[in-house]
């Protein structure tokens, strides 16, 4: 398995969809803001660990 994570990720895109699903504004803009951190992409994993 290989992880990257996904800094420089725009906060702003995060805020956008959280708010078209109907999050409100400070809300989404403080949740966006912690989430960046949290962003990875997976790759090279096995087909039994996407199923579990």
């Amino acid at each position: 398995m290989r992880l990257v994570p996904l800094g420089g990720r725009p906060e702003s895109a995060v805020r956008d969809a959280l708010l078209s699903h109907g999050w409100e504004g400070e809300l989404c803009r403080s949740t966006a803001d912690g989430l960046e951190s949290l962003a990875y992409h997976l790759t090279e994993l096995h087909d039994e660990t996407l199923q579990s």
